[in-house]
C-alpha cells in the first residue's frame, strides 16, 4: 500500500469529495451548480461566546476545507507544492486562488 492510497479517487460530480472539494474552493454561489454553491467558514452569532454546536459546526467546516486542502496539494509536484503554505489559516480557497494566480 503506497503512502496516499487511502485517498479517494475524484470521480465525479457523485464522489463526496470532489463536490465537498469544490464548495470548499469556489467563491461564488449558483444555485444551477451541480457540485454546490461555496462554502463559507461558519461565523458565530456571539463571537466571544460561540455553542456548542456552532465550535462543532466550525470545527468540521475546518477539518473538511482541510481535507479539501491536502487532496489538492498532493496532487501537485513538490515545487508547485511549494506555492501552498501549510498553515492550517489558508483555506482550501485561498490554496486555489493561489494556483488561479500563478497558472
Amino acid at each position: 500500500m503506497g503512502k496516499l492510497d487511502h485517498i479517494p479517487e475524484l470521480t465525479g460530480p457523485d464522489s463526496y469529495f470532489s463536490g465537498n472539494i469544490w464548495c470548499h474552493v469556489t467563491d461564488t454561489i449558483d444555485p444551477e451548480d451541480v457540485l454546490g454553491s461555496a462554502s463559507f467558514k461558519p461565523v458565530p452569532v456571539d463571537p466571544l461566546l460561540p455553542t456548542a454546536a456552532e465550535t462543532t459546526t466550525i470545527r468540521e467546516w475546518l477539518i473538511n476545507d482541510l481535507k479539501a486542502k491536502a487532496i489538492i496539494t498532493h496532487c501537485l509536484s513538490i515545487s508547485v507544492q511549494q506555492l501552498i503554505s501549510t498553515s492550517h489559516k489558508v483555506s482550501a480557497c485561498d490554496a486555489w486562488k493561489t494556483l488561479e494566480d500563478h497558472f
